[in-house]
């Protein structure tokens, strides 16, 4: 016995546990002084009637070798594990009846109480004597550990009895007996092992109790010289529970994982009608602007054919009149023209037809230039704020609708802060992204602290002729031409805003490879053409009249045709230096004429005039020596074209 074991009557114990027990002797010893065995067979049990003890030899050394016969040679381990967790799985289970039947007849709820009443009945039903060794910690916690002798076992009798001796401990049924009490006793699963047994020539028969996958780490630390032969799984219970709770932990992981590929599916579906609702909104809006386009194309060529008129006119005439009168006249005829013209290209430019001259500048620089403007539009509520790239923002686009770009987009800020704020203004260089094959992007942000839109104005805000201002303040052209000349530049532009907290709008443009240069100029000072022929072809009578007075009044010979043939036959009658024409005309073109007159004078430079965007009219036309003027034009703007073609 250990020195701190105390023994009582019917169990030896720990000092500690010993009141626990002795009234739990005290309780037991009562309940069956009381209790009358119902057949005479036994003593009274815990389910109440006679206790009947199977002979041990049949539960034990007989099973084994009837276990052994049905498994056959060469099976006996297989024989020997089903025998042990089929005798364990029974006992336990048993243990776990006897347990609740003399709890609930007793009274006993609490843990210690309910364990301690079942060494008392085991010692008086005649199982064995047990003692409790004191390195136990009975605790309803998967830290349970009980460390136990049970004295005079019967199923190690029975194999002492025998003189069979066996080579691994066979008291089974005594260990998941235990088991199952404690079990039903703390609410906790227990298993127990025999660690040395009186029927496998051991000196005494050892138990060790704990929580299933954990008795074994107990045994390492308390007992680590100790080996145990076999931890029980409950006739393969325990195993199966084990491997069930892995499965269902796994399918849990499974359908987790299942159900975060469905949400990324979804947001995956989310994302593709988002994108596809953006498209289709982009494609009415593309829809939308080609209309507009189509409608200034049908128009543009005649009415720029009368602009010019209109225009060119009012310019020879300014410098013929003398009275102030008179001039402020023409001047007044000269601006109405000049509104209608620019209202000409915004139209145009909204359905990307507008002429453009694309060469290589640098955006700063344009941002630069147009500070003073800035100046001019803004209020003095509103300051600006400037943050360009020091590394350069080159671009390929067109100087003026650049210009018309970033005046629009200030405009607009301006607008949407009526009590002030401030106009950010910014550049910076992109590298290209894995979806763009170019060079990069330059970036252009226009941001204000305004009022901001909602999202339904978001929607709308680069539609022609929408606009949130009241009537009479606004065509709705500014921010349609802005996406238009964006679009048409290769570019692409998109906005940010909420209701009182500003708007971000965000322009993005092919980067360029080439070096800004600045815009070349023809020399305005020049006051004679030196006699050089020039072969004029236009359909338009009034515009054909003013070519020819502007450029004769500049010193130039003048020869006149209205249609191709006209102007071939012309050609042939007089050597020019160069041919100005019209592109689309009755019968033959401008650029087919330049093209039959190129074959037989290679060198002929080419002024091409229209009303359309030059990309959409000059589609096989020379290249060399060959320039655009859009319509409508100034006789000053003719001048340095013509000039500039002839002096190169």
């Amino acid at each position: 016995m250990y020195s701190s074991v105390v023994p009582l009557r019917t169990v030896s114990v720990p000092t500690h546990l010993e009141p626990l027990f002795a009234e739990a002797e005290r309780v037991v010893e009562a309940y069956f002084e009381s209790a009358t065995p119902q057949d005479g067979s036994g003593p009274q049990g815990p389910m109440g009637s006679g206790y009947i003890l199977v002979r041990g030899a049949s539960l034990s050394v007989a099973f084994f070798r009837v276990v052994r016969d049905l498994f056959g040679e060469g099976n006996h381990d297989k024989a020997d594990t089903f025998a042990r967790n089929l005798l364990f799985d029974l006992a336990h289970a048993v243990g776990k009846a006897d347990a609740q039947a003399l709890h609930d007849r007793m009274g006993l709820t609490e843990p210690m109480a309910r364990l301690s009443a079942g060494p008392v009945h085991f010692e008086k039903t005649g199982w064995a004597h047990v003692e409790i060794h004191p390195d136990s910690n009975p605790v309803a916690s998967d830290a349970f550990f009980l460390l136990y002798d049970h004295h005079r076992s019967f199923e190690a009798e029975a194999w002492l009895a025998e003189e069979t001796p066996s080579d691994h401990p066979v008291c089974i049924m005594n260990a998941g007996y235990s088991a199952g009490w404690c079990e039903q006793s703390f609410g906790v699963s227990l298993v127990a092992t025999e660690l040395s047994c009186r029927g496998a020539g051991d000196d005494r028969c050892c138990f060790a109790m704990g929580v299933p996958g954990r008795l074994s780490e107990h045994l390492r630390d308390h007992l680590p010289e100790v080996e145990p032969h076999w931890i029980p799984h409950l006739f393969g219970r325990r195993q199966l529970e084990e491997d069930l709770r892995r499965s269902h932990e796994e399918l849990e992981q499974r359908l987790l994982l299942h159900t975060a590929e469905l949400r990324e599916a979804n947001r995956a579906v989310v994302r593709e009608i988002d994108e596809r609702r953006a498209a289709e909104d982009q494609l009415r809006l593309a829809q939308k602007l080609d209309a507009v386009g189509r409608l200034a194309g049908g128009v543009a060529h005649d009415f720029n054919n009368l602009l010019t008129v209109v225009l060119g006119n009012a310019e020879l005439l300014s410098k013929r009149v003398q009275d102030a009168d008179s001039r402020e006249l023409v001047d007044h005829i000269r601006t109405a023209a000049e509104r209608a013209a620019d209202l000409t290209q915004q139209l145009l430019a909204v359905g990307r037809r507008q002429p453009r001259s694309p060469r290589a500048l640098d955006l700063n620089e344009v941002v630069r230039g147009m500070a003073r403007m800035f100046e001019r539009v803004l209020r003095a509520d509103i300051s600006v704020e400037v943050n360009l790239t020091p590394e350069g923002a080159p671009v390929t686009a067109d100087a003026g609708q650049v210009e018309q770009i970033l005046l629009n987009l200030v405009v607009n800020a301006r607008d949407a802060m009526p009590r002030g704020g401030i106009l950010r203004l910014s550049t910076r260089r992109l590298p290209p992204g894995d979806d763009d094959t170019g060079p990069g992007q330059v970036v252009l942000r226009v941001s204000d602290d305004g009022r901001g839109m909602d999202t339904s104005t978001q929607a709308r805000i680069f539609e022609p002729f929408f606009t949130t201002k009241p009537p009479g303040q606004g065509t709705g052209l500014g921010l349609a031409m802005v996406y238009g000349i964006v679009e048409q530049t290769g570019g692409h532009i998109t906005v940010e805003s909420a209701v009182g907290a500003g708007s971000t709008f965000t322009v993005r443009l092919p980067l360029s490879l080439e070096t800004p240069t600045p815009e070349a100029r023809a020399p305005w000072r020049r006051q004679s053409g030196g006699g050089a022929h020039i072969l004029v072809v236009e359909d338009e009578p009034a515009l054909l009249e003013l070519a020819r007075l502007a450029l004769t009044h500049y010193g130039y010979t003048v020869h006149v045709a209205s249609d191709a043939e006209e102007a071939w036959q012309q050609w042939r009658q007089h050597p020019v230096q160069l041919l100005f024409t019209d592109v689309l005309m009755p019968g033959e073109s401008g650029v087919e004429l330049a093209l039959r007159c190129r074959t037989e004078q290679p060198d002929l430079p080419v002024l091409f005039a229209s009303g359309y965007a030059e990309e959409e009219v000059l589609d096989g036309a020379p290249n060399d020596s060959v320039d655009f003027l859009p319509k409508p034009y100034r006789p000053s703007s003719l001048i340095a074209r013509v000039t500039s073609l002839i002096e190169e």
